[in-house]
């Protein structure tokens, strides 16, 4: 191995590519995540063959080293569903909600607590609470409470609405489309990294590739954190099946 170039120093700036494995084992397209850390550990099993003469007695007489699998940290600033997901240990899948009117939906009003309505993410339009008869109809923030996204109501103590009182919902429930994260159902994640990097010192680009990154949760994530998140995995990096190739490589390339 020889190396003819002289460098004072190594600093790196990157952008990271990361490629998600799907259910069918395949890649998906990679994402561009703002990465702050990646850290790579190559560790190694000492083992050692110890010497019983009179003379040495104690000392190592052969050492040999056995690798272990390459460690490694990303920390990510950017914090998508993606990888959200793996710090939950979950499945990500669409999210399709149908929307639709509803009418007269019976509901035991609560003085205490909130309780559910039966339908989500509802219109502010033609929405109404009558008393069983349907001869009352109450007022919004006079009588009662009402969390549209969440589907509850809540009847507002010293109003009209008594604890335990039948009550008739009616509005509209909007579509809604989106994500889910179901956390817990998915404890291995298999990614592919690509950096894009540069060595601010020297100007000498370099490319990182690790081709098969198995990743797992081991700590907690705050949702209601006070500062921007960052999220942290740790893994290992895997050798293909099949393949002689390393579990990372870095390239050091110039204009020929």
């Amino acid at each position: 191995m020889s190396d003819t170039t002289q460098q004072s120093g190594q600093l790196f700036a990157g952008t990271f590519y990361i490629s998600f494995q799907d259910t069918a084992g395949n890649f998906l397209p990679a994402v561009q995540i703002e990465t702050d850390k990646f850290s790579v550990t190559t560790p190694a099993d000492k083992k050692q063959a110890i010497s019983k003469k009179r003379e040495n007695y104690g000392a190592a007489h052969t050492t040999a080293f056995v690798g272990r699998p390459m460690e490694f940290e990303m920390a990510f600033t950017e914090v998508t569903r993606a990888l959200l997901a793996v710090q939950l240990s979950g499945e990500l899948n669409p999210l399709t909600t149908a929307g639709g009117a509803f009418a007269d939906v019976p509901v035991v009003a609560s003085l205490g607590g909130w309780v559910n309505i039966g339908h989500k993410n509802i219109a502010a339009a033609g929405f109404s609470v009558k008393n069983d008869a349907g001869t009352t109809t109450y007022v919004e923030g006079t009588h009662y409470e009402v969390n549209r996204r969440l589907g509850k109501l809540r009847a507002i103590p010293g109003g009209t609405i008594t604890e335990g009182q039948p009550l008739k919902l009616t509005g509209t429930a909007q579509a809604t489309t989106g994500y889910r994260i179901d956390a817990g159902k998915k404890t291995r994640h298999v990614m592919r990294i690509e950096g894009d990097c540069v060595n601010t010192v020297s100007g000498e680009d370099a490319e990182l590739i690790a081709v098969q990154a198995v990743v797992t949760s081991d700590q907690a994530y705050d949702f209601l954190q006070s500062d921007l998140a960052v999220l942290t995995l740790k893994g290992n990096l895997e050798v293909p099946a099949g393949t002689s190739q390393s579990a990372l490589v870095v390239e050091y390339r110039k204009p020929a």
